[in-house]
């Protein structure tokens, strides 16, 4: 077992796994959760108490109606709601939500996410909603639904850092013959959505690299990645050496290893 306590002779296996798990030590086969400053071992008192409901919305624009204008105010609304909010403390830490910016064939835009304010949910959700569509001056759906924790967390949305919010490039296709054209379409937006920093996201003042929750071959490529930053600086930045010798401690013959997985020292 692996523990937070400073004084538990394993806790680098534990600071290794709270940001460089991703299957590169091994098995996690129990995990015990509690709250800072919880103290004694019933577990009713270990963690937060679970809201009374969850209210899931979701808000859809149609591409028909929108123009660069009107696209390009909501997604500086929605990044600039992120960096107001981005404290533990803000009014709006109860809520939750992801912008997704599909393709026009797609046929809309869409703000999904979830809110367990309890009575004041749907309050904080239509400021949201508000502050996100400020501006962009296209009609929009509204659908909210509340319902039980327990309900919701058996059924979340199904296609549910230190940054104030991430981003994921994603595609997909129905026919085998369509995945070349459907990869290289999303390898491109991607490049040049990092084009000043060699195609990838660079830490740096803008961008705090990438997440290994989420990888990418790609980017330990030198035809995608030119920016001359190795692809586990991207990800683990200045942590890598130090999650090589934990790697090497405790699989020393990289038996759990991948294409992006860390190398033992």
């Amino acid at each position: 077992m692996a523990t937070r306590d400073p004084s538990d002779p394993n806790r680098d296996l534990w600071w290794a796994h709270t940001g460089g798990g991703g299957g590169n030590f091994g098995v996690v086969t129990r995990y015990w959760f509690r709250s800072p400053g919880a103290r004694g071992t019933v577990p009713a008192l270990l963690l937060p108490k679970a809201p009374d409901s969850v209210l899931a919305f979701r808000v859809a624009w149609s591409w028909e109606d929108i123009d660069e204008a009107a696209f390009t105010t909501l997604v500086r609304n929605f990044g600039d709601w992120c960096e107001r909010n981005r404290d533990a403390d803000s009014p709006q830490a109860e809520l939750f939500s992801l912008l997704f910016l599909r393709r026009r064939q797609y046929g809309k835009l869409e703000l999904k996410g979830l809110s367990t304010a309890g009575a004041e949910a749907e309050r904080l959700f239509d400021e949201h909603l508000a502050a996100i569509n400020d501006g962009v001056g296209v009609p929009y759906t509204r659908d909210v639904e509340r319902t039980s924790w327990l309900v919701f967390a058996l059924n979340p949305f199904p296609e549910l850092r230190d940054s104030i919010l991430t981003t994921s490039c994603t595609v997909g296709w129905r026919a085998p013959p369509d995945e070349a054209r459907n990869l290289a379409w999303v390898r491109a937006l991607y490049r040049d959505m990092f084009a000043d920093t060699g195609g990838v996201p660079v830490p740096g003042a803008v961008c705090d690299g990438a997440m290994i929750n989420h990888p990418d071959v790609d980017l330990a490529d030198p035809e995608w990645n030119t920016s001359g930053v190795p692809w586990h600086a991207l990800y683990y930045k200045d942590n890598y050496s130090r999650l090589q010798r934990i790697k090497a401690h405790w699989d020393p013959r990289n038996v759990f290893h991948h294409a992006l997985s860390i190398r033992p020292a």
